[in-house]
């Protein structure tokens, strides 16, 4: 029990390759009286070249993966619900295909919302704090929004791509044109 003897087996046995059921469009042997080289097909050339079954790759946008991370991670709560909802406004009001925001450093703290163009590669501010522009030599790390698990990872990379959706910039940035050492003037009395 539970097993096919060799009787029973051969009714689950290949049967062989019907090709009747073929119809005469499915293969061209050049030879029939409708063939590729006739003028007939499913699509003419002239289409073709118009460029009616071209269509580029559709750009990946982030909105709602973002959208989501400004909900439950960045600004949670009826505490932050004025400052989401202007920043939800922001990107609901921006036609821009990928958005990033700006974190002050590791422990995530909100400081801008910038539009990232990859076609370009330009970085420009919309909302917050932070540099009005962000050129390659400003990032220091960057971050995926993990919408499962409701947190931002760090990604190990030196180049900005549209599967980031947060970075920190440089310290020395936040500091101004100062540096990262402040001087103390030596005082003149004592």
């Amino acid at each position: 029990r539970g097993r096919l003897s060799r009787q029973t087996s051969s009714k689950y046995e290949r049967s062989p390759v019907r090709t009747d059921y073929y119809s005469r469009y499915d293969y061209d042997d050049c030879n029939s009286e409708i063939s590729s080289t006739s003028g007939w097909s499913t699509y003419d050339s002239k289409e073709k070249d118009k460029g009616y079954f071209y269509r580029p790759a559709p750009i990946k946008s982030n909105r709602s993966i973002l959208m989501n991370a400004i909900e439950y991670v960045v600004f949670p709560g009826a505490v932050n619900k004025e400052t989401r909802k202007t920043v939800l406004e922001e990107i609901d009001s921006l036609d821009c295909p990928h958005f990033l925001i700006l974190f002050r450093d590791a422990k995530f703290q909100f400081r801008g919302l910038y539009a990232y163009y990859p076609d370009t590669d330009e970085v420009f501010k919309i909302y917050g704090t932070g540099p009005k522009q962000i050129s390659k030599d400003m990032f220091e790390s960057f971050y995926k929004y993990n919408s499962s698990g409701k947190k931002f990872t760090q990604v190990h990379t030196k180049a900005l791509t549209v599967t980031i959706d947060a970075f920190i910039i440089k310290n020395s940035i936040w500091l101004g044109k100062r540096g990262t050492s402040r001087v103390r003037k030596p005082s003149v009395g004592h």
